[in-house]
């Protein structure tokens, strides 16, 4: 009867220890973040790709930014851990424009994303930038973001 006592004791305890120690891993993860890769995408109001757009990221610790469709290249100005403006030119493009990773991706309102410029197929600089959406995005979640006109513009088109 004490054995079966001892054994019962001994379980319980190894069981409340594993569960503690779970749950300081789940803590540890909670802290530091679930590191990932976002992807910044482009809506374009008609539905059809443009012939570029210059945008900035910001979060924090962001890696470098590198393009999510091989059809497109990529152009980074500008980068520190925080922000990074890149221009992104190619034919009819729309949809994931870039990845970046980063060592959080279980909050998506700590990073942002700006449109700054658009060009057309001829390479002409659009006026307006109603209806343009740019949309970060994560492994389960999405964030948008209306794309509103920055006063600075960016010179990094080749």
């Amino acid at each position: 009867m004490r054995r079966m006592r001892r054994r019962v004791i001994a379980i319980a305890a190894t069981v409340t220890l594993v569960s503690l120690h779970a749950c300081e891993e789940d803590r540890a993860l909670a802290s530091h973040g679930v590191p990932g890769t976002l992807i910044v995408r482009l809506e374009t109001p008609t539905g059809v790709g443009v012939g570029g757009v210059t945008i900035t990221v910001g979060g924090t610790e962001l890696g470098t930014p590198k393009s999510a469709d091989r059809r497109y290249q990529v152009f980074i100005e500008g980068v520190t851990p925080s922000s990074a403006t890149i221009a992104i030119v190619g034919q009819a493009v729309s949809g994931p424009l870039v990845q970046v990773d980063v060592p959080d991706i279980s909050d998506l309102n700590g990073y942002n994303v700006s449109l700054i410029e658009i060009v057309d197929a001829r390479n002409e600089l659009l006026a307006s930038h109603e209806g343009y959406r740019l949309v970060i995005e994560a492994a389960t979640a999405t964030r948008t973001a209306n794309a509103e006109r920055s006063e600075q513009p960016a010179a990094l088109w080749p």
